[in-house]
């Protein structure tokens, strides 16, 4: 589901996400528990809880920050709310000490992805919250949301499963 990772906005490079359990609240979300170490701090760590969503195929998907009490919008957001500059990471299945840095991405209003190193599509599934983003031969089927991160900037982000079993994660700062 995610491996070691940054954002443009975080003050930690997120390193050895592990030793999860996932449970579902009285409230009927399901979350994903873990502990999470940091580049550069040694064995410190730290708990993580990070809510999980279902794609639209029943795969679940991490949401990319730590739960700050957001609800997936079931109704969906319009393209024109989805489209414009995301910091995308590929998660790859690799099981190593590589950082996976975020690559910047526009989803853009003609449905097309264009970015550094990677061209591809995407659509939002009108009325629904569920997005698929097509980069090269991969296919990735998931979720909008709206999250707060961890440095406390409003972002539009997805998460998403590749048919190649790879996840994906792009995060869009949206201004204040």
């Amino acid at each position: 589901m995610m491996g070691n990772y940054t954002f443009p906005s975080l003050t930690q490079t997120y390193m050895a996400p592990g030793g999860q359990t996932a449970f579902e609240d009285e409230d009927g979300k399901l979350y994903l528990v873990y502990h999470q170490r940091f580049a550069k701090m040694g064995e410190m760590h730290e708990p993580r809880v990070h809510q999980l969503f279902r794609t639209k195929d029943g795969w679940l998907v991490a949401a990319p920050f730590a739960t700050s009490s957001e609800t997936l919008n079931e109704d969906g957001y319009s393209s024109d709310e989805i489209q414009g500059t995301f910091y995308l990471v590929n998660h790859g299945t690799d099981i190593s000490d590589k950082v996976h840095k975020p690559q910047k991405i526009q989803l853009n209003a003609d449905g097309t992805v264009t970015g550094e190193e990677l061209e591809g599509a995407w659509t939002a599934e009108e009325g629904t919250p569920y997005i698929d983003v097509t980069l090269g031969e991969t296919t990735y089927t998931g979720v909008v949301l709206e999250m707060t991160d961890e440095a406390g900037n409003n972002t539009m982000c997805f998460s998403a499963k590749g048919d190649n079993n790879e996840t994906i994660w792009g995060v869009k700062y949206l201004l204040p």
